[in-house]
């Protein structure tokens, strides 16, 4: 149960476009929130969030150190999990609000997968420039949602400086700056345009999330997704007139293998193919999501449309390179291989030319399990190597600080030894802790 304050805590600010496919991201809701009471966000989720947790999360959060989580997975606060679930209800108490759980995909769950939601920040150069003081939309933190349809050109995810993805929330973060280097994102970046075919398609997307956000606000209840997937399902079964599973696959840029697997239910397709399905067969979301079985038997599909790819899609080689069987050897080699680091299974999937990682799990489960397995404990063991470092030095700085007379306080070590935020970390807190009560120990053995 969350602790509920007497009054609200923070100012009741109003998010931006909430009933539309536009409405502002939770990540940017807090920003602009934390810059309403001028203070960094990262202080602003350490002092606000903890006080109204419930007792079980603020163990758990001793444990895990989920407010440090809410920095290196920031991307979690806009998707559908336990974290969006959490901060939005408790930004709700704080904010006298009862609606940024629409600033996040919670209202979209049923359509969407973990892996259809971006890790990175994406932004379009153009509405930065123009819009209010730079706002990142929600449906940009979608995998799908590659292009700004006002501007007609692809987001942006690189840092012009630095050259570095850009995460959603870190310790320096603010609404103009790259959290890496620090330097301000320049609101005169150049671009790159989208081809007519692109935009078009990308346009009917926008509609589709548009319409989705808007039923959602709309009749203040969950989308039925089933629903959905299963009348455009009937469509592609019974409404096409002398058209193929193979004539949709073409058009639709959507592997045969994966349609068949998805009408005999025995794998479930992204939102993305549905899109791309939905797009071909010239269907709009908000003509079909809310049709009965005999109003769909009147519709007749008489011909396709054809999804384009993308650009940023077409750069990616997922043609299979190799056959079946020199593909097993491969594996068998990447198992067996000494290599340092080991292949992730990433990697391997890249390599064999598959286009998901999932698609390769298919055909080789227990080798997969073997690569995945081995490339998590060569990250364990380099983390726990990293953290030991990490310890020697601030044991050295804290050392030092003592022989010459001065406060070894976590500002001052963390400046010398050059980590931003590394005590955000209670691993590092109390090993500085117990490195200070050492020296004292020694001290008073000595007096």
């Amino acid at each position: 149960m969350i602790v509920m304050p007497e009054r609200s805590i923070c100012y009741n600010l109003e998010p931006y476009n909430i009933e539309s496919a536009n409405v502002e991201s939770l990540t940017n809701f807090i920003k602009r929130l934390s810059e309403e009471h001028v203070i960094p966000p990262g202080a602003f989720l350490r002092e606000f969030i903890p006080r109204y947790s419930n007792e079980e999360s603020y163990e758990e959060r001793n444990k895990t150190n989920t407010i440090y989580s809410n920095f290196t997975k920031g991307y979690a606060i806009n998707s559908i999990g336990k974290k969006a679930e959490n901060l939005s209800e408790i930004l709700n108490i704080l904010t006298g609000r009862d609606d940024l759980q629409n600033l996040t995909l919670l209202p979209l769950k049923t359509l969407i997968e973990i892996s259809d939601i971006r890790t990175n920040l994406y932004w379009c150069p153009k509405c930065w420039e123009s819009e209010n003081g730079r706002y990142e939309k929600l449906v940009w933190n979608l995998k799908v949602v590659r292009v700004c349809t006002k501007h007609g050109c692809y987001l942006e995810s690189i840092c012009p400086s630095c050259k570095r993805k850009i995460k959603h929330l870190d310790t320096r973060t603010t609404r103009a700056g790259c959290n890496y280097c620090g330097k301000e994102i320049p609101n005169d970046l150049v671009p790159q345009q989208v081809e007519e075919l692109e935009l078009e398609y990308q346009k009917y997307i926008y509609l589709c999330l548009d319409f989705l956000i808007y039923e959602v606000f709309a009749t203040q209840k969950g989308l039925e997704g089933e629903n959905l997937y299963g009348n455009i399902k009937y469509l592609i079964e019974n409404c096409m007139v002398g058209l193929s599973i193979k004539e949709l696959a073409i058009k639709s840029n959507v592997n045969r293998h994966t349609i068949f697997s998805w009408l005999n239910g025995s794998k479930r397709i992204s939102l993305e193919t549905l899109l791309k399905l939905a797009f071909s067969l010239g269907v709009q979301f908000s003509e079909i999501y809310s049709l009965n079985l005999t109003d769909i038997k009147l519709i007749k599909i008489l011909e396709l449309k054809t999804t384009p790819i993308s650009k940023l899609e077409s750069k990616i080689d997922t043609s299979l390179k190799v056959d079946i069987t020199e593909r097993e050897v491969y594996l068998d080699k990447v198992i067996n291989e000494n290599s340092n680091p080991p292949q992730s299974l990433e990697e391997v999937t890249r390599s064999l030319g598959y286009k998901s990682i999932e698609s390769l799990r298919e055909h080789f489960p227990e080798k997969c399990s073997l690569i995945s397995k081995r490339y998590k404990e060569y990250k364990r063991n380099l983390r726990e190597n990293n953290e030991k470092a990490i310890e020697n030095q601030i044991k050295n700085e804290v050392y030092k600080c003592f022989k010459t007379g001065v406060n070894p306080t976590i500002q001052h070590i963390e400046d010398i030894i050059g980590i931003n935020g590394v005590f955000m970390a209670k691993r590092f807190r109390a090993f500085r802790r117990q490195t200070i009560e050492e020296i004292h120990k020694i001290k008073d053995q000595e007096l």
